[in-house]
């Protein structure tokens, strides 16, 4: 759920779902003017830093750069658009920059440059895209807002020891509805319930049967 106007926000929509208050509930929504939007379209909306910036994040030959090449090319690129603005924005925007090109990188090399799981969602999509433990184990964890900020070995070390994939937030989002699943027949009706069930089963086949590259990527990043 998406508030069309932030500044209208008052209350997290997910809450309003658990009451029992219907008619409270969509006086709320519509007052602040919420819209449903799936779990990719939203990711992208609040991706602001990726969507002034993108036609540079996909620059063609950024990864056949040195690492003082890249982290010089991104000086260039975005010193002169942020001349004006405070330090501490302009290194902020500088990082954030540099985030979303090594999320690029990771992806477009081990995942490709669409979604394992439905085939479809672009790589385009960056912010879109989640990450997912195919065999989650007691301790494992990854959090990109966390492993991004660490070098490249180290990246491919816990995406393989961890067995991590990429895949759109849609898809993530569907593989992990357990209680949609259950319900689905008295939410949806019998014939649909089947259809998106089967939709499911096919993205998790795709993940299950996904082959990570054995390959040892350039470390391109200072870290």
């Amino acid at each position: 759920m998406h508030h069309v106007n932030e500044e209208l926000k008052t209350i997290d929509p997910s809450k309003l779902f658990s009451s029992s208050d219907y008619e409270k509930s969509l006086k709320i929504l519509r007052e602040e003017g919420v819209r449903p939007l799936c779990s990719n379209h939203h990711l992208m909306f609040h991706a602001d830093i990726f969507l002034e910036y993108k036609s540079f994040i996909f620059s063609k030959n950024l990864f056949s750069l040195s690492t003082k090449g890249l982290a010089n090319h991104i000086t260039s690129y975005i010193t002169p658009l942020l001349k004006d603005e405070p330090y501490l924005l302009c290194r902020g925007k500088r990082q954030q920059l540099l985030k979303w090109i090594k999320k690029r990188y990771i992806i477009e090399n081990f995942f490709g440059d669409v979604c394992v799981g439905c085939g479809k969602t672009s790589i385009k999509l960056i912010p879109a895209f989640d990450f997912h433990h195919r065999s989650l184990q007691e301790g494992d964890t990854f959090s990109w807002s966390k492993l991004s900020g660490w070098s490249i070995p180290r990246i491919e070390e816990i995406i393989k020891d961890q067995d991590i994939i990429a895949i759109c937030s849609n898809c993530h989002s569907l593989i992990h509805s357990e209680a949609f699943i259950r319900l689905a027949d008295l939410i949806l009706g019998e014939t649909k319930a089947n259809q998106v069930r089967n939709e499911i089963d096919r993205i998790k086949k795709k993940i299950d049967l996904f082959i990570l590259p054995n390959i040892n990527l350039r470390n391109i990043f200072r870290r």
